[in-house]
């Protein structure tokens, strides 16, 4: 969530001291609003700042963090060891076809406010690093239409109520895909207000199996493919290209 990426910016950008600073966010805001998880939290607090952190950082993941970071993927690529989640985005699929629908989210007015809240906290966040990174935020795409065939029906898991309660119900394609545009406009409303370079990557995203592999992650085409848009938006961008 947004709120995890200020964390970040507060906890972890000042020890990477990155060149350039690329968020995607609105896809875990829209999914905390749907199960009223998506709070107003004021993390430039030092104290709200350690107690949310927290959560996200175990002991000792911060210490000697350049380290660390090296021997984990040196780690990763000698061993080539990997964690297959498809057995449990499969059942996730089954509960979903088997649910409930909802046509309407009541609340959606509500957690656009508190989405531009915290887009405008982690902007200042990420204003207040010492080494000034580049920034740029990026819409967020998803598989979701209106209108959808029976396949990539079967692929969705996502926009439940609740996780782990017992009977959860789930919002329509069309439901999350137009509450995910309110999400991405008002990106797109807060970049342009604050003099922020955005780009609107979700209209350049093709909606379909051939590019998601479920409601909003990436095969591997899909990965590559946001990775030559975005790579070529920053390449010519004014601002961000130094």
């Amino acid at each position: 969530m947004t709120l995890d990426y200020i964390a970040h910016a507060r906890t972890l950008l000042p020890a990477l001291e990155p060149d350039l600073v690329i968020v995607m966010s609105g896809g875990n805001d829209l999914q905390a609003a749907i199960e009223e998880r998506l709070l107003p939290i004021d993390l430039s607090d030092p104290t709200t700042l350690a107690r949310y952190a927290s959560r996200l950082y175990g002991p000792g993941d911060l210490d000697g963090l350049h380290a660390s970071y090296v021997t984990f993927w040196l780690e990763r690529y000698v061993s080539g060891s990997s964690q297959d989640f498809a057995p449990l985005y499969a059942r996730m699929a089954q509960r979903r076809r088997q649910a409930r629908t909802l046509e309407e989210i009541p609340f959606l007015t509500d957690a656009i406010d508190v989405y531009r809240a915290n887009l405008l906290q982690l902007i200042a966040a990420l204003r207040q690093l010492p080494t000034h990174p580049r920034v740029l935020f990026v819409t967020h795409p998803a598989l979701w239409k209106p209108d959808m065939s029976a396949r990539e029906l079967d692929a969705l898991w996502a926009g439940y109520t609740c996780m782990q309660c017992e009977h959860p119900e789930y919002y329509s394609p069309r439901a999350l895909a137009e509450a995910l545009l309110a999400f991405n406009r008002e990106l797109l409303a807060v970049c342009a207000s604050t003099r922020v370079p955005c780009y609107d990557l979700a209209t350049h995203v093709p909606r379909t199996l051939d590019t998601f592999y479920d409601d909003a992650h990436l095969r591997e085409a899909g990965a590559q493919l946001v990775a030559n848009t975005v790579g070529g938006f920053v390449n010519s961008h004014e601002m961000l290209n130094r």
